[in-house]
């Protein structure tokens, strides 16, 4: 299904922050991808554009990124873009959860898995020369789908059911 169809207005609605220049945010309804939306239009939107697809369960972002370094080292923008994401949960996170990154790419509370992050770059970039572009993509389970407080595999979580306040994707 093509996403283009699917973009809505790129204004933050009731709710949204206003993202600070250079920084420009695109909007997807449910059934938009994010990371595949962001890799598809990374050379047109180019650095600071945040992809955002709001669901009622799942937070999932995307932004662009233009690295100076080569394309060989460049892949740390993996454990930034997931660190930044635990920072972010640390100043939301309830007294005492703990929050972890579990290398490369999955971030964990109380143990449990929450979502994690992803890193994209054109085919074909040459690990000695700077990518023309990456894309850093992340999800985040805000709401479980049991609906009862517990969640469909014991292994996995949700921000609301670790007691994160407003944990909805807005």
């Amino acid at each position: 299904m093509a996403l283009e169809g699917h973009s809505r207005g790129q204004t933050p609605g009731p709710g949204r922050s206003n993202l600070p220049p250079p920084f420009h945010l695109v909007t997807l309804r449910e059934v938009g991808d994010a990371f595949v939306h962001a890799r598809t239009q990374a050379a047109e939107f180019g650095a600071g554009t945040l992809v955002f697809v709001g669901r009622f369960d799942v937070a999932e972002f995307a932004v662009m990124l233009e690295p100076d370094e080569p394309a060989a080292s460049a892949w740390r923008a993996l454990y930034a873009g997931t660190a930044a994401l635990a920072d972010a949960l640390a100043t939301l996170a309830p007294a005492k959860k703990r929050i972890a990154i579990e290398w490369p790419d999955a971030i964990r509370l109380d143990g449990r898995l929450v979502g994690g992050g992803r890193l994209g770059w054109p085919e074909g970039t040459d690990e000695t020369e700077p990518s023309p572009w990456l894309v850093f993509c992340a999800m985040i389970r805000t709401g479980s789908m049991a609906g009862d407080g517990s969640t469909l595999r014991p292994r996995t979580t949700a921000l609301e059911d670790e007691g994160f306040e407003d944990a909805g994707c807005d």
